[in-house]
């Protein structure tokens, strides 16, 4: 769901992604021939939010929602779906009150886009540049685990 809302996700993805299992194995979840006729986003979280309720409630679970979808414009920009720019302007965007992101209450974070921002000198640029994606890369790594965990949740489900 994260990943949706970030946008790293389409229709399309969902789709395939559903219809995989479901060409594979007669023996699946419903819900999941649900995610793979959902039209929109909209009916892709009321498909999943069983599953979401599980996933919130997870112990393991070490950033919040908002956190996430920052550690999935990082990794589009990183994939090269996304510019620089564009990624700085959505966390950005991010950063308002209402936003439970714990990255962005972090001072560091926020001097480092605003110093982005302003900068005009190219070497202090790519420096304040080089320790912003440093600061996202933990998040990177937990929407990386998150990925894995959906690839391979055809496996779990039907390894005998």
């Amino acid at each position: 769901m994260i990943a949706v809302s970030s946008g790293y996700y389409i229709k399309k993805d969902w789709q395939n992604w559903a219809d995989n299992i479901i060409s594979r194995d007669t023996k699946f979840e419903y819900w999941i021939y649900e995610v793979s006729i959902a039209k929109s986003k909209e009916e892709l979280y009321i498909a999943i939010i069983d599953k979401v309720y599980e996933e919130c409630f997870r112990e393991s679970s070490l950033y919040e929602k908002e956190d996430c979808i920052i550690g999935y414009y990082f990794l589009m920009y990183k994939e090269g779906r996304l510019s620089f720019s564009n990624l700085l302007y959505n966390l950005y965007f991010e950063d308002d009150l209402s936003n439970d992101a714990l990255i962005l209450d972090n001072l560091n974070f926020k001097y480092l886009v605003n110093a982005i921002k302003k900068t005009k000198c190219l070497k202090y640029y790519s420096l304040y540049k080089n320790l912003l994606l440093e600061m996202i890369k933990p998040i990177e790594l937990y929407v990386l685990g998150q990925q894995k965990i959906l690839k391979t949740y055809y496996k779990k489900l039907y390894v005998n």
